[in-house]
């Protein structure tokens, strides 16, 4: 068998006994070499991070490349110095989850190799790793799609008799009964059990189930055996065969067998029925119950009659179709049906085997003939499939029950023809069909509540300490604009050691970041209520330098030499308004006395 024939992975047992059994393929995690060459990149990759870290020294360190200028340039430094790491992490952590489902998957063939006793098939044949610890798992459901509108093909009526007397459906559905219970074979379309269902136009699908609702007609047969059945002697001499007289309650029929060199023979005939109450002679032959017998000559003579009376009744049903098998099923509607012409036939039900043989021609006698022969020959052969010899058959009724199957199922395909009409008509119906979906997995979706719910009570936890925190700060109304940052730098030069030390400290240096740095140092700073800095402290570097001019001279307290700034120690000028009147000079300027 090639590759090709036995699927990948595959192996065919008679290679096996021949042993040339093919390789079967193995996942690549799973393969040696898979977790050797991981081994060695995680190692290269911590060796490789150990040495940078080991040369990264505060004198030493890599020359930047111009793609970090310009991704400070444009605002993606932080974006550049990240993605790297994340990349690399997420390479190995595919690469580890794709062994981990490998293993997963294999486990429960692992189970079945090392486990010694026999396990429970939730830990072997059932077991599915491949869904744990996910937070979602797929299954196949049972999903129901939007209403389709499909074509009626008949409906529930009484059928005209020239529309079905040329006897061919009946012939048919004989012989279908017949196979149906000799060769068990399915039902016939639009029948399930003991109802016939008005024909619909099936939706172009392979598979699915329909659900659709529609008349029908129940068929029910009751058949029942003779209280007794009594042999009847020949009155004359010119008298052949053997006579039997079957009683049912009050009413009696002779069934005269004639003489044969058969061992076997069988028929039917209607229940015309003597010495009755009821006159059976004006009814119609067509709708008379019907008694099928059987005889056997040898050993012994002995017979069997059964007696079988058809009823039809009209109902609603809603039917459940398998489109890939179109097997029905049915369950009756407790509402009246739309269709009362045939729902309450009961007795008056067509027979289907006895129609008056005078409105019938030569063709359509000679099937009606058939049918009455071929009916009996298959309870007559079904009964010697379970009794070949056929006396205990005999002995207990055994005809009873297959004649009742027979007759019932030719019925419920002989109803198609006679209590159904062609219908041009449309209705709606529904297709369910079997789908994929996503659901959550308990386990997982409990831990993720309970996560969440954690992170919920930490978070808000955090909220609550932080606004414990700041509850006393006074933030800016024009925090992280220009305006804030000029007011406070200004507060910190008028208030600190009388606004005369400082800013020329400042001035002075170059505004690198250790420099000015170096001249805030010791002071402290803080926010009031009223919004204005307080700056307090004693060591710190404009202190130092508190009474140091411009040329490095000592600074008389008063003196308004040009280039020596003054700074009121109070301004009613909001930082906002020292920003707005920056286009008539500087803001600060504009303070100074």
């Amino acid at each position: 068998m090639t590759n090709s024939d036995q699927g990948e992975g595959r192996i065919d047992p008679k290679d096996v006994e021949a042993g040339k059994a093919q390789r079967v393929k193995v996942a690549p995690p799973l393969r040696p070499w898979f977790p050797v060459f991981l081994a060695i990149v995680i190692c290269v990759a911590v060796v490789a991070l150990s040495f940078a870290l080991h040369y990264n020294t505060p004198e030493y360190g890599w020359d930047v490349p111009g793609l970090v200028d310009l991704a400070e340039a444009i605002g993606f430094k932080h974006l550049l110095f990240t993605m790297p790491p994340i990349l690399v992490s997420m390479s190995f952590s595919s690469l580890l989850t794709w062994t981990d489902m490998e293993v997963r998957r294999l486990q429960p063939l692992i189970n079945l190799a090392i486990l010694d006793k026999t396990s429970s098939p939730e830990r072997t044949l059932l077991l599915d790793y491949t869904t744990n610890n996910a937070l979602f798992t797929v299954r196949n459901v049972w999903c129901v799609g939007p209403d389709v509108i499909v074509a009626s093909l008949s409906k529930v009526g009484p059928n005209q008799a020239a529309n079905f007397m040329d006897l061919i459906s009946f012939q048919a559905a004989s012989s279908f009964a017949s196979a149906h219970t000799i060769y068990d074979i399915g039902p016939g379309p639009f029948v399930s059990g003991d109802f016939t269902i008005a024909e619909f136009k099936l939706p172009d699908r392979t598979n699915g189930t329909v659900y659709a609702e529609r008349p029908a007609v129940y068929t029910q047969v009751a058949c029942a055996t003779p209280d007794s059945l009594v042999p009847v002697h020949a009155q004359n001499a010119h008298e052949t065969g053997l006579n039997f007289t079957a009683f049912f309650g009050e009413c009696n029929y002779t069934l005269a067998i004639e003489s044969s060199d058969a061992q076997y023979t069988y028929g039917m005939a209607p229940a015309i029925f003597k010495d009755c109450m009821q006159d059976f002679s004006d009814i119609p032959l067509q709708y008379l119950p019907v008694l099928f017998w059987f005889f056997m000559s040898e050993p012994e003579p002995m017979a069997s009659v059964t007696m079988c009376t058809p009823h039809a009744l009209g109902q609603n049903v809603s039917v459940v179709v398998d489109l890939a098998t179109k097997a029905m099923n049915v369950t009756v509607q407790q509402d009246s049906p739309e269709d009362a012409d045939v729902a309450n036939i009961g007795s008056f039900a067509y027979n289907g085997v006895f129609f008056n043989e005078d409105s019938l021609d030569r063709t359509a006698l000679s099937r009606l003939k058939a049918i009455q022969q071929q009916l009996p020959g298959a309870v007559f052969e079904a009964a010697r499939a379970k009794d070949p010899l056929l006396e205990a058959t005999f002995v207990n009724q055994g005809f009873l029950e297959l004649a009742h199957d027979v007759y019932t199922t030719y019925l419920t395909l002989v109803a198609k023809s006679v209590y159904f009409v062609p219908d041009e008509g449309s209705l709606t119906v529904s297709i369910g069909f079997s789908c994929r979906r996503r659901f959550l997995v308990p386990a997982a979706a409990t831990i993720l509540i309970m996560v969440l719910a954690i992170l919920l009570f930490v978070g808000f936890a955090l909220h609550v300490k932080h606004w414990n925190a700041r509850k006393d700060a006074h933030i800016l109304p024009c925090l992280g604009t220009l305006a804030a940052a000029m007011w406070l730098a200004y507060d910190i030069i008028k208030k600190s050691n009388k606004g005369r030390v400082c800013p020329l400290s400042l001035a002075k240096s170059n505004f690198g970041v250790d420099e000015i740095a170096k001249i805030l140092h010791d002071n402290f700073y803080t926010v009031g209520r009223s919004n204005a800095l307080v700056v307090s402290g004693t060591r710190g570097s404009c202190e130092e330098r508190e009474g140091e001019n411009e040329d490095g001279g000592e600074e008389e307290e008063d003196k308004d030499d040009e280039g020596v700034v003054k700074w009121p120690s109070q301004s009613n000028s909001s930082p906002t308004e020292l920003y707005r009147r920056g286009n008539k000079g500087s803001g600060l300027a504009s303070e100074v006395e």
